[in-house]
């Protein structure tokens, strides 16, 4: 008999207010203000499952250029190293002033 094994489900932030957020922000990376995209920071909870986006709560904003230069680097520590931002700390500051002012709200 096979045993199952059972994978702890890890819950994740999906906030489609917090993105359209983010979005408004200009270019965490170069500092342009228009078409920011959320760009979810992939090492931001740990792992690397294939195919789960981590939680909305981790999207910074990236103009297009610099998302697909981030993309194409293939190490995203090293890209947002080499441009010398945190991308988690911009993330925990936003995060909980967004909830803060929406719970308010």
């Amino acid at each position: 008999m096979f045993k199952r094994s059972i994978a702890k489900k890890i819950s994740r932030v999906r906030d489609k207010g917090y993105l359209r957020h983010v979005r408004e922000w200009p270019c965490l990376s170069c500092d342009l203000y228009h078409h920011s995209i959320a760009h979810h920071v992939q090492f931001a909870e740990g792992h690397k499952a294939m195919a789960l986006k981590v939680s909305d709560e981790w999207a910074v904003p990236l103009c297009t250029p610099c998302h697909v230069d981030l993309h194409a680097s293939g190490d995203e520590r090293l890209w947002w190293d080499l441009r010398g931002t945190d991308p988690l700390e911009w993330c925990k500051h936003e995060y909980e002033n967004y909830k803060a002012k929406n719970q308010k709200a």
